[in-house]
């Protein structure tokens, strides 16, 4: 796994091997070529190899960023909000990434809400998916903004979507090339005529190509 996301190839890793003139029976995924610096390292200097790696789409990582968050700080990063709805002490923030929308989801109200992770190293996000549903009073997000940071306290604008009105996994893609330890979904409003902002996100993930 690279920074908690497993990876699985989409090609032939012995292809790529072949290319370098290297022939390593126990090299068959992405991971065992990543563990091994030397070989990575003699894979990219070969053009053949490099050619063939570049048209692959091996690199794009099976699964999000954030590991299936089983607290807050575990198994890895740190999951953040502005707050938890009081109403439900069960709504936590951290259970917006436990893949897992039966064992709870993150819920709250007041204004300047979101929900942030920070990850062990730096990490470049360029897409995001989101689940924001209808569930005891709370209402569906509609303008957000995904921002990254380095400190946790200056943060920078990196994509700006609207949620469609309805239960959907939406999936939002952007062009970013930035690296960030803290990313955050900002709620800017939600669907409510009301001026009460309330939200629910029941799946929240970032993605990398």
């Amino acid at each position: 796994s690279i920074n908690g996301a497993t990876v699985e190839p989409t090609d032939d890793i012995t292809t790529w091997l072949k290319c370098a003139n290297i022939e390593d029976p126990s090299i068959t995924t992405l991971a065992d070529v990543l563990a091994n610096r030397s070989l990575f390292e003699t894979l990219i200097a070969n053009s053949n190899a490099c050619n063939y790696m570049a048209r692959s789409t091996t690199w794009a990582l099976a699964e999000g960023l954030v590991p299936k968050m089983t607290s807050a700080t575990e198994p890895s990063g740190v999951v953040t909000s502005s707050g938890n709805n009081p109403n439900s002490p069960s709504w936590l923030e951290y259970k917006a990434f436990n893949e897992n929308i039966t064992e709870g989801w993150w819920a709250t109200t007041g204004t300047n809400v979101y929900i942030s992770y920070q990850s062990v190293i730096p990490i470049c996000v360029n897409q995001i998916s989101v689940q924001s549903v209808l569930e005891n009073n709370m209402i569906r997000l509609k303008n957000f903004k995904l921002q990254g940071s380095n400190d946790g306290s200056n943060w920078t604008d990196i994509y700006a979507g609207v949620y469609k009105n309805n239960d959907n996994v939406q999936k939002f893609s952007f062009a970013n090339d930035n690296f960030y330890s803290y990313h955050r979904l900002y709620c800017i409003d939600n669907y409510a005529t009301s001026t009460d902002f309330n939200v629910v996100i029941k799946n929240l993930q970032f993605y990398s190509d």
